[in-house]
């Protein structure tokens, strides 16, 4: 899989991209526990390793093993405790005796791998990537591994906040992609009655909250799609842009892209399918419910982030 870089959806510096740039790793890692077996019976081992360990207050799912002082690897508390048949039957093949199977080895003991570690002030908009890739990360802080992340992790709420301001961002640069369409009165027009309606009402309140006079300039009738001087009831093409939500923008570009930049098969569907995951990741969002619902594994949040960023170039073409 290629390296996934979203710096490209920020056209520039934001308040979408201060929020995605605000918090780190650390706000959202889980401590991790230590455990020494300088003095515990390695050379027996069938031993109860795994209720030693609970007795000695282990409570993270992670945890370093240390032996003579020096850490030897991680184990994960939701792996198999030991290995099993088949690789013991290996192991002793490998070491030719069950007393010469090293206790690391036994008790799937991993190393601790530098892709598997990242800096505590790593920034959360560019961790999503990495979780794409790796089940966990160790947090190294002061020289020292002080935490462990996993993709479960991205339903916490710095992370929440990080992934709808990148949302944000993505559909404040459509509004300004559609902005930039020359003949977007033509395209407004087809939008639904509704839409319409909504557009209208919308922008009659903020006349009057602002007291508003009409100026003289050349707008679309959203009713004849004939261009005419505007009045308090008539709407630029620019000011109804402010009141599309994602699905009406989604349609406008679709309209566009269909007649002025024909697209394949292969973006229609993506198009489609993008658009319907924002709308439902916002939502969850925005009502304090689980991404995970939407991005329940790697390759759903893989899915998401490579379609921004395919749509962001298709919208760059604009």
């Amino acid at each position: 899989m290629d390296d996934i870089d979203l710096k490209s959806l920020f056209s520039s510096t934001t308040e979408f991209e201060a929020v995605a740039s605000t918090f780190t790793v650390k706000n959202i890692m889980n401590p991790l526990d230590y455990f020494d077996i300088t003095n515990y019976g390695k050379s027996d081992l069938d031993s109860d390793f795994l209720l030693t360990m609970f007795e000695e207050d282990v409570k993270s799912r992670f945890v370093v093993i240390i032996d003579d002082g020096m850490v030897i690897g991680v184990k994960d508390l939701y792996d198999d405790w030991e290995i099993d048949y088949e690789g013991y039957e290996d192991l002793l093949k490998k070491h030719g005796d069950r007393k010469n199977i090293p206790f690391k080895e036994f008790h799937n003991i991993v190393d601790i791998l530098i892709n598997k570690v990242i800096s505590s002030d790593f920034r959360l908009i560019d961790l999503f990537p990495l979780l794409i890739r790796e089940d966990y990360l160790l947090v190294l802080e002061k020289n020292s591994l002080s935490g462990y992340i996993t993709f479960s992790d991205l339903d916490k709420m710095p992370v929440k906040l990080s992934l709808f301001a990148l949302l944000l961002e993505f559909e404040a640069n459509i509004s300004s992609k559609l902005r930039k369409i020359e003949n977007l009165d033509a395209y407004l027009v087809l939008l639904s009655d509704s839409s319409i309606n909504k557009i209208k009402r919308m922008v009659k309140i903020q006349k009057r909250l602002r007291k508003q006079s009409a100026k003289e300039e050349i707008t679309i009738n959203l009713e004849t799609g004939e261009s005419e001087e505007v009045d308090e009831n008539k709407i630029s093409s620019y000011e109804a842009i402010k009141y599309l939500n994602i699905e009406e923008k989604q349609f406008l570009l679709r309209e566009y892209l269909s007649k002025e930049h024909p697209l394949t098969d292969e973006y229609i569907a993506l198009m489609d399918d993008i658009f319907k995951l924002i709308k439902s990741v916002r939502n969850l969002i925005a009502h304090g419910d689980s991404i995970l619902e939407e991005l329940e594994d790697p390759t759903r949040l893989e899915f998401l982030l490579t379609a921004l960023l395919k749509l962001n170039e298709l919208y760059e073409k604009l």
